[in-house]
C-alpha cells in the first residue's frame, strides 16, 4: 500500500537554489540600511553641496524620510535584480559541478573548488 508523504524540497534544485534567493534578499535588505545613507552623502559630495563631511552629513541628517525612501527603494529594486539572479546561479551551477566531479551532496564542494 502507497501513502502520499509531502514532497521534499530540500533535496531538489530548486529548493536548494531557493535558500540563496532568499538569503540575497534578504541581504540585500540589509545592506540597503548602511548603504543609501552611503550613497545620498556620495552623491551630495560629488554634486558640491557642502565644504567639507560634516556640512555633507549634517545635510543628509536633515533629509526628508520620503528621499531616504525613494533612494531606499530605488537601490533596493537594482540590487534585488542583480543579486535575484547572481547568488540562485551560483548555488546552481555550484551543485552542477559537484556532481559533475561526483561529490557527494552532503559534502559539496571545497571552498577552493568552488570559486575557481
Amino acid at each position: 500500500k502507497r501513502t502520499l508523504t509531502p514532497y521534499d524540497h530540500t533535496h531538489s534544485v530548486l529548493g536548494y537554489c531557493s535558500i540563496g534567493l532568499l538569503s540575497s534578499i534578504l541581504g540585500e535588505l540589509a545592506a540597503g540600511v548602511y548603504r543609501v545613507p552611503m550613497d545620498l552623502v556620495k552623491q551630495r559630495q560629488q554634486a558640491g553641496h557642502g565644504q567639507n563631511l560634516g556640512d555633507i552629513a549634517r545635510g543628509v541628517r536633515s533629509t526628508h524620510s520620503s528621499v531616504f525612501f525613494a533612494s531606499y527603494m530605488a537601490s533596493f529594486m537594482r540590487d534585488i535584480m542583480h543579486s535575484s539572479l547572481q547568488f540562485p546561479m551560483y548555488e546552481y551551477l555550484k551543485l552542477a559541478l559537484a556532481r559533475w566531479k561526483r561529490a557527494s551532496r552532503e559534502e559539496g564542494l571545497p571552498t577552493w573548488q568552488a570559486a575557481s
